[in-house]
């Protein structure tokens, strides 16, 4: 007959309930600041790009904040900018925002164009890094390359070397910066602070409002994107931008 295997006397052993063993390991931590080495190139583009306006004059229109008087004038000028706008002769529009930067602009180097040039040269250059961080948040293939591009083509060279058009550079900043409030709202609408990210948008956009009245087709754009990312838009999506279309409308 064959013999039965003989039981091994060995135990296996139980396993160790720790907490410090079986606990798994941690995702790896996202970033808090975007690549510095990608942002620096992306900046000394735009300097070097623009090297030359640095050296320039004033041109054209920008005789529209060169004459006005509350420009060259203390707070009475600043408060003229925004609450009697028949103090700038020049100018048809209600942009308190763009004179108001022109007003510190003159506090600081007076009536020196290169202050004010450099001035557009760094808008130009923070909303190149604005639009290359939301494309790269909205998982745009080339994000970087497509921001480069921006930084570069010959459709931007208007806004930033004439002083004047510094309207397009503030428009598009808050226009940047209220699209990423309204990306991160939408990440975290549950969330206590969430309020506050809304209201960070809302004031973005009337900000950029006061600086060119063109930002008011972003409440349109962030419906595009929610049509775009989810394929529909619901009433609630659009409840949560109408604010701001009645902001724009007021």
């Amino acid at each position: 007959m064959p013999r039965k295997p003989k039981k091994s006397s060995r135990r296996r052993a139980a396993p160790v309930n720790n907490p410090a063993v079986n606990r798994p390991s941690p995702a790896p931590a996202r970033p808090v600041l975007p690549p510095l080495l990608p942002l620096l190139a992306l900046l000394a583009i735009v300097a070097g790009a623009y090297w030359p306006v640095y050296f320039a004059d004033f041109v054209w229109d920008d005789k529209a904040f060169l004459e006005a008087p509350p420009v060259q004038q203390g707070i009475s000028g600043l408060l003229d900018i925004w609450f009697n706008p028949a103090s700038l002769p020049f100018e048809a529009h209600y942009w308190p925002l763009l004179y108001s930067s022109f007003w510190l602009d003159h506090k600081l180097w007076g009536f020196d164009p290169a202050g004010f040039h450099i001035v557009n040269v760094l808008l130009h250059g923070a909303n190149t890094a604005l639009l290359w961080r939301l494309l790269a948040r909205l998982r745009v293939p080339g994000a970087w390359v497509i921001a480069a591009v921006f930084a570069l083509h010959p459709v931007r060279v208007e806004a930033v070397a004439w002083i004047i058009a510094r309207k397009d550079l503030l428009a598009t900043l808050f226009y940047l910066l209220g699209f990423h409030c309204y990306l991160r709202w939408r990440e975290r609408a549950s969330h206590p602070r969430s309020a506050a990210v809304y209201l960070a948008l809302v004031v973005c956009f009337a900000a950029g409002m006061f600086a060119k009245s063109l930002i008011i087709t972003m409440p349109a754009a962030l419906l595009l994107w929610v049509w775009w990312r989810h394929g529909r838009i619901n009433a609630r999506d659009i409840a949560h931008v109408l604010p701001l279309f009645l902001l724009g409308a007021v």
